[in-house]
């Protein structure tokens, strides 16, 4: 019995001393546990707040960009709206349009493709052989602008500046922009609602893209930098994106360019009439009086052989634009009645290509004319219906016959058409299609030049005729006679 007591006491002390270690031993793992949570949870802070700051610089960086990206955007459509229209005084100093239509006699239709390589080649110019262009200076301008104008400054406990605003990084920008379009041959411009058969819209996109630059140009951007002011952490990010900008401009000018075509064929087609046009002593030792019939002479002829202009008039078979006569006499021979029936041919033929009649269905697009072409260069009269603002028509003369007699030596001459050169001008007043609007009114105006300068070139002297056919004029009283 004594045995039996002894155990049971040994047995009851061992069961105390191991529930107790078992204790301290929960107690450890409770206290390891509890420490091991709390780090865990510090770390986790720190990590979120880490995170949350990082996200904080990258949000704070992107809103930089997108500030900077929309100067950039912006800038292109001023600078184009600044090149391709005429302002106020522009059009008051008469400056001559935009020449995007270079006319060759007895050309088919333009095509919506010729309107875009016509824009390509004389607006944005992406042959460098060509020399300076719109293109070019818009470049210019949108990267100076770009860094000009981007907001530094403290925002909160952010500071955002960036790595460099000197010429240099205007002309690295300037650089890569260039370059990233000189890579991409095709698809450039995009036009919005136009075709061969219409044109209601005409506004365009042009590609510029920066996702082709290799590494070393496009780390040669200024860099945004956002530090924060309290962890001093920062973040740098390229001023734009490493993607294709697809840069809207909001101009009509197509539809300009598809209204001016209409010009253009008329003139085109009235290149044969006038390449044919002649006045002065052309076939004879006296006058024609109708230049679209260079063989009708006048009736008779009791003058001298006039080897200056003084007293050669000649009065024309019809008046035009007022004009009812010319001087034959004198190396300007021809030149009013020229270009008094060259403008009205030019203006007929424009009426039968409906090039005065322009389509708009919000009716806010329409011909900056009252439907008459002023007088002058040397029209006397206006010509009615005419929407042309400008008309010049250029003219030369060459020697047909040599003189005897009285004025011996001097020569008798036959003035024809050299070139032609017109402006239309169209207004825009659809706020939707303007960027800011630079005539006085708010409205743009855009003046495109048409030219034709494919006539037969005026011979130089040393392609005279020699021998050169004669004309005496030493009868009394004077008159001009074949010799």
């Amino acid at each position: 019995m004594k045995k039996f007591v002894k155990v049971k006491a040994f047995s009851e002390h061992g069961f105390n001393m191991f529930s107790a270690i078992v204790a301290v031993i929960l107690i450890m793992v409770g206290v390891v546990m509890t420490s091991t949570l709390i780090t865990t949870e510090e770390k986790t802070n720190r990590q979120i707040y880490s995170m949350l700051n990082n996200y904080q610089l990258a949000d704070a960086a992107n809103i930089a960009r997108a500030d900077a990206l929309q100067t950039f955007n912006y800038a292109f459509r001023e600078k184009l709206e600044d090149y391709l229209t005429h302002d106020s005084a522009q059009m008051r100093d008469n400056e001559s349009g935009l020449a995007l239509f270079s006319m060759r006699g007895g050309g088919g239709p333009i095509s919506f493709d010729d309107l875009k390589k016509t824009f390509e080649t004389a607006i944005l110019l992406k042959d460098e052989s060509s020399g300076d262009s719109g293109f070019g200076s818009a470049t210019t301008f949108v990267a100076d602008r770009t860094i000009d104008q981007f907001n530094e400054g403290t925002y909160g406990r952010f500071s955002v500046y960036l790595s460099d605003k000197t010429y240099t990084a205007k002309e690295v920008l300037r650089k890569v922009i260039t370059d990233s379009v000189n890579t991409m041959p095709d698809n450039f411009l995009e036009v919005v609602g136009c075709d061969n058969t219409s044109c209601p819209v005409g506004t365009f996109y042009f590609n510029i893209p920066l996702n082709k630059l290799n590494d070393e140009e496009y780390e040669s951007l200024p860099r945004i930098i956002v530090k924060d002011l309290v962890t001093q952490e920062e973040i740098k990010m390229a001023i734009l994106p490493r993607t294709n900008l697809k840069v809207y401009i909001p101009l009509r000018f197509f539809k300009v360019l598809y209204e001016a075509k209409k010009s253009a064929r008329a003139i085109s087609i009235a290149h044969s009439d006038l390449e044919g046009y002649k006045l002065g002593f052309c076939d004879a030792c006296w006058p024609n009086n109708d230049p679209s019939n260079p063989g009708q002479l006048v009736d008779s002829w009791n003058k001298e052989c006039f080897a200056s202009s003084l007293g050669s008039d000649v009065q024309l078979a019809s008046a035009k634009a007022g004009v009812t006569s010319y001087l034959s006499g004198g190396n300007s021979a021809g030149e009013k009645g020229l270009k008094a029936y060259g403008a009205v041919n030019i203006c007929e033929r424009a009426g039968e290509q409906e090039a005065f009649s322009v389509d708009s269905e919000d009716g806010k697009f329409k011909l900056f004319s009252d439907g008459s072409l002023e007088a002058g260069d040397q029209r006397e009269d206006p010509i009615q219906p005419c929407g042309f603002n400008k008309l010049v028509i250029s003219t030369g003369t060459e020697p047909t016959r040599e003189i005897t007699g009285t004025n011996a030596g001097a020569r008798l001459y036959c003035g024809r058409i050299a070139a032609v050169y017109v402006d239309i001008v169209y207004q825009e007043t659809n706020p939707l299609y303007i960027v800011k609007g630079t005539y006085s009114d708010g409205s743009d105006l855009y003046k495109i030049r048409i030219e034709d300068s494919s006539f037969v070139r005026i011979m130089n002297q040393s392609e005279y005729p020699n021998p050169m056919p004669k004309c005496k004029s030493n009868r009394t009283p004077p008159e001009c006679v074949d010799e």
